[in-house]
């Protein structure tokens, strides 16, 4: 009897570590991974829309040009079921999945590099940055899957708050980094350090295995005598088929709460998404503000404002609960841009400014984070990832929205109206949040299990 040879692809990646087996190696590896998606995030919706103002463009088209990068986010959900159901290689489940985003993610943004005189293609860069933004909304999708496949449940509440967090620190890359880099280099080198940025960012998954005994990359043919590698332990929801999967997603409308869930979702960032494409407009076309020093403020102390609203509402969902924390957070963004809609003669005073821009950062990153951990815990565990990206998948849907409705609402009303019926949309979602009941939605998914 011979022994089957010795390959020497797993033997290499047996001395790899795993992210399974290391927490604070899996929580920097998706920690950096949320950076990936932060910095052109930041780049397209501060520092471009920044360049976008400064060519003179109007609200409607800033809003246009912003609504394509976040309309791909609010179809992430068609990805679910894709890295749900085949996911499973002896390459990890969802690690090839990430591999392929981060490398399209890359294409899509050296392709906008190589367009001559952007400001004269718009429309070009525009369905280049549709196209990045989707495989922008995979990679999130995969990442989001592999943190509900690794982290221990004592760990995602802390996790999700530096998890998206890390996501502002690339905004801030994003936003002011680039934007500085716009304005000494121009475009064509902001595209350049980005592509940097994300190959850098790509070493982690592909020199990292998910778990013990998987390979670094899949094998072309099977040798004589190799053994598949065996699924991970608590796999068995992955074997629904299709038809089951979506069965289940049906029955997510018979429950109160995850319904409710839907329509905070669906209202909860559209007044950010009017304010941010009007924004643009106000500071640098009305105030005066200089673009580079509107991007250096929004991506840069704004973002990590947002970044320790992120971080601290991890841990205060935990101690008040998520859906209280959301409340308070939602209701306070209202008054603030309530407070600023009615202070416009104050406008002129940058100190001003700067505060209601800081403030809403911060009750921003809360209120964001603290919805995370109340859709998290009102998701039925058997369809978990595809659920949870449904939830995500709406609330982009509220931004693209508030995009879009900016350039329609802002020939309607003053500058000082619109904060106000801003503040007026945004407790729109507080208030369906006195539906939304974790505890009775997992009794119903309890009853549910027991009769599947």
């Amino acid at each position: 009897m011979t022994a089957a040879p010795i390959d020497p692809d797993h033997r290499a990646a047996a001395r790899l570590p795993s992210l399974e087996a290391r927490s604070g190696l899996r929580l920097f590896t998706l920690s950096a991974l949320y950076v990936a998606q932060g910095v052109p995030w930041g780049f397209v919706t501060i520092a471009f829309a920044a360049w976008l103002a400064d060519q003179g463009r109007s609200t409607q088209e800033i809003g246009e040009a912003l609504a394509l990068s976040t309309l791909p986010w609010s179809f992430k959900w068609v990805w679910g079921p894709l890295v749900d159901r085949f996911g499973r290689a002896s390459t990890g489940r969802r690690r090839p999945w990430i591999l392929l985003a981060q490398s399209l993610m890359v294409l899509t943004i050296a392709a906008m590099a190589l367009v001559p005189a952007p400001h004269e293609h718009l429309r070009l860069i525009g369905a280049l940055v549709f196209l990045h933004n989707a495989f922008n909304a995979l990679q999130d999708v995969a990442v989001d899957a592999m943190a509900v496949d690794l982290l221990e449940s004592r760990d995602r509440g802390r996790a999700n708050g530096i998890m998206y967090a890390s996501k502002y620190l690339g905004g801030v890359i994003g936003g002011a980094g680039l934007g500085y880099v716009i304005g000494r280099a121009g475009l064509s080198a902001a595209f350049g350090v980005q592509i940097g940025i994300l190959l850098l960012i790509s070493l982690l998954p592909l020199l990292l295995r998910e778990r013990a005994g998987d390979r670094l990359l899949p094998r072309l043919a099977r040798r004589p005598g190799a053994a598949a590698t065996p699924p991970p332990p608590g796999d068995a929801v992955r074997q629904d088929s299709m038809r089951t999967l979506f069965m289940n997603l049906g029955r997510l409308f018979t429950v109160p709460a995850a319904v409710a869930g839907m329509l905070v979702a669906v209202t909860a960032t559209a007044s950010n998404g009017i304010l941010s494409a009007f924004g643009n407009v106000l500071f640098v076309q009305r105030l005066g503000w200089d673009p580079q020093d509107y991007a250096a403020w929004t991506g840069g102390p704004a973002l990590l404002m947002g970044f320790a609203g992120a971080i601290g509402g991890g841990f205060l969902a935990d101690i008040v609960g998520p859906r209280r924390l959301a409340a308070l957070a939602g209701a306070g963004l209202a008054v603030g841009w309530a407070a600023f809609g009615l202070t416009e003669p104050w406008w002129v005073c940058r100190a001003w400014a700067i505060t209601m821009m800081l403030g809403v950062a911060l009750l921003g990153g809360m209120f964001s984070v603290s919805l995370f951990a109340l859709f998290m815990s009102i998701s039925w565990r058997r369809i978990a990832a595809t659920q949870f990206t449904g939830y995500m998948a709406l609330l982009n849907v509220s931004t693209t929205l508030g995009y879009l409705a900016a350039g329609v609402l802002e020939p309607r009303f003053d500058a000082s109206a619109l904060y106000l019926a801003a503040a007026g949309v945004q407790v729109v979602p507080v208030a369906l949040l006195v539906i939304v009941r974790p505890a009775q939605a997992q009794r119903v998914w309890a009853r549910m299990e027991t009769a599947a």
